[in-house]
């Protein structure tokens, strides 16, 4: 995935969550750590699931989080 994809799949993150505030502070951190090329491939493998979860439920996505 590149660094534009990433940002920009982090950008449509921020926008369906009001700017992160559905997001546990877990998702909201490897959004970051994303957009700082900072994961490891588990992480980006959980950013491409937090992305899909947010792309299909409109943004509703509930805070809490799988931290795995």
């Amino acid at each position: 995935m590149t660094d534009k994809i990433i940002i920009d799949h982090a950008c449509e993150i921020l926008q369906k969550t009001r700017d992160g505030e559905d997001l546990s502070p877990w998702h909201l951190k490897l959004v970051e750590l994303a957009v700082n090329d900072f994961l490891s491939e588990k992480g980006k493998e959980n950013f491409q699931k937090l992305y899909a979860s947010v792309s299909s439920s409109g943004g509703k996505n509930k805070k809490g989080g799988d931290n795995n």
